[in-house]
């Protein structure tokens, strides 16, 4: 029941977004496509994405082994840094035109000298505004974050590095000029989930308004043990313990991969883009980084949403397998527990 409400005012957030008939139109498609049954879902789309993931760089000045854009496969590069003009560029054109949602994403977004000019450009394109960041930079970028908050600020939580940044989130946290919605970003594995309350004292303490807790997707093959599942009751009694310990902060509970073997259902494929500054495409946030062989939006020849690449991922909906290098994602059947 929490899930189904956490949607709706998701959906209703991005909704408001959109300015103008077209925009609206372009959100109802969108949403009516998703909620059609897997199986009688075309593969061609005849809308644009209502919220998009826009990667201002692929450098960080942390080194995580669960990154997907950053890692021994694909290093990092400068040259992948969003320049102002491209950046206009993009929230311009057509393909990112009716993202009510716009997510700031890297790297480590706040390495781009240009970050609170592209933020003050979409809140003055009225759009709900995401950024996910390890939070090492706010300390000495605190006036200016202050000046030009998002909606939501996301930190990621990492085990090692919290303690000595616990001080710069308890004073955004409780600057009485914050308007942002403050979540604690955590990846949970069938390894660590015994250690969320921790976690959870932590969120609360420093005054965040609320946990996201995010499944492991196995970039490698020898990670999937560390997916948790919903037959996990282990972890599921730990869950509920802890929300009941900590009612007063919100918790956006992490999608569980199911061991049936149920219909693809993936909606990442048809609610969301994920998009480099070179106008690169990627079918979502795992599997990266954005590549020109998924479709460019300044490819003037091509549909790239309905580029081959994602013709073929989408040929899989409705069947009772998923495309290889989706089995052990947790958004293959749906999103259920997190909002879009």
């Amino acid at each position: 029941m929490i899930s189904t409400l956490n949607k709706i005012n998701t959906a209703f957030e991005i909704f408001r977004a959109n300015k103008g008939f077209a925009s609206k139109f372009n959100f109802a498609k969108c949403i009516l496509y998703n909620l059609t049954p897997s199986k009688y879902r075309p593969q061609s789309l005849n809308f644009f994405p209502i919220s998009s993931t826009i990667y201002v760089n692929t450098i960080c000045n942390y080194r995580c082994s669960f990154c997907f854009l950053i890692n021994d496969d694909h290093k990092g590069s400068k040259k992948f840094n969003l320049t102002l003009d491209r950046f206009n560029e993009l929230i311009e054109h057509d393909f990112l035109r009716y993202s009510g949602r716009i997510t700031l994403g890297g790297g480590e977004p706040f390495l781009n000298k240009y970050i609170f000019d592209f933020i003050k450009i979409l809140k003055s394109n009225n759009k709900v505004i995401s950024i996910y960041t390890n939070g090492s930079l706010l300390d000495r970028l605190y006036d200016s974050y202050m000046d030009n908050q998002v909606n939501y600020l996301n930190i990621s939580h990492y085990d090692d590095k919290f303690a000595s940044l616990r001080h710069i989130f308890k004073r955004i946290n409780f600057d009485k000029k914050r308007t942002s919605i403050t979540r604690l970003s955590k990846i949970v594995t069938n390894e660590n989930f015994y250690e969320l309350e921790e976690v959870f004292d932590e969120a609360t303490a420093s005054g965040f308004d609320r946990i996201i807790l995010q499944n492991y997707f196995p970039y490698k093959k020898d990670e999937k043990d560390l997916v948790i599942y919903k037959d996990n009751k282990d972890f599921i009694n730990t869950l509920n313990s802890l929300k009941k310990k900590h009612k007063k902060i919100k918790v956006i509970e992490p999608n569980l991969l199911s061991r049936r073997n149920k219909k693809f259902s993936c909606n990442n494929l048809s609610l969301n883009s994920t998009i480099d500054s070179e106008g690169n495409l990627s079918p979502c946030c795992f599997l990266t980084p954005p590549s020109p062989l998924n479709g460019n939006i300044f490819d003037e020849n091509s549909n790239p949403w309905n580029s081959f690449q994602f013709l073929k991922f989408r040929e899989k909906l409705g069947e009772n397998s998923s495309p290889k290098s989706c089995e052990f994602c947790y958004f293959k059947h749906g999103i259920e527990n997190r909002v879009f």
